[in-house]
C-alpha cells in the first residue's frame, strides 16, 4: 500500500511541475492593425508587435480576408526597397518583434474584401510551441496609427 501511495503522490507531484512550466501567457500580442485599401486594391498588410514569454518561432498566419497569407521582410538591396517572403519568424525570449510598414508584416494577397477604416477582422497566429492564437486586426486610414487601450511602449525584457 506505502509503495502504491508513493507513485501516486509521485505521478501528482509530476503533473504538478508541468503544469508549473506552461507559461500563462507564451506570446503577447499587441495593436493590430491594417491599413484601409481601396476598392481597386488586391494586397494589404497587416503590423503588430510580438512578444515571447520563451523562444519560439511563428511559422504561419491563417484567415479568411486573403487567399494568401505570408509573413514577409523588407530589406534594400542594390539601393532599392525589397520584399521578400519569410518562411518563418523567429522570436527570442522576452524580445519584442515589431512587424511595422517598410519592415516586417503580415502580408494580405489576394483580399477577399476591402478593407474600410473602422472594421475590424480576425487572423489567426500560428506558433510552434504556443500554438494557434487568433487575434482581431483594426483596419485604420492609411498611414494612420491605431488605437488601443493596450498601447503602451513595449520594451525588450518588459514583463
Amino acid at each position: 500500500m506505502r509503495i502504491v501511495l508513493t507513485c501516486l503522490l509521485a505521478v501528482f507531484a509530476f503533473s504538478g511541475i508541468a503544469c508549473a512550466e506552461d507559461p500563462a501567457q507564451p506570446v503577447a500580442l499587441d495593436t493590430p492593425y491594417a491599413f484601409a485599401t481601396s476598392e481597386a486594391a488586391k494586397n494589404g498588410a497587416v503590423f503588430l508587435s510580438i512578444t515571447a514569454g520563451e523562444d519560439d518561432t511563428l511559422v504561419f498566419v491563417s484567415g479568411d480576408i486573403a487567399e494568401t497569407i505570408e509573413i514577409h521582410d523588407m530589406n534594400m538591396d542594390d539601393g532599392m526597397m525589397k520584399m521578400r517572403k519569410m518562411e518563418a519568424l523567429p522570436l527570442s525570449e522576452s524580445d519584442t518583434v515589431v512587424l511595422e510598414p517598410a519592415g516586417k508584416h503580415i502580408m494580405l494577397l489576394g483580399l477577399t474584401k476591402q478593407l474600410n477604416e473602422g472594421d475590424t477582422f480576425d487572423l489567426t497566429l500560428h506558433f510552434k510551441k504556443a500554438g494557434a492564437l487568433p487575434v482581431t486586426v483594426s483596419v485604420v486610414a492609411p498611414g494612420g496609427t491605431p488605437h488601443s487601450h493596450d498601447n503602451h511602449d513595449m520594451h525588450k525584457g518588459h514583463h
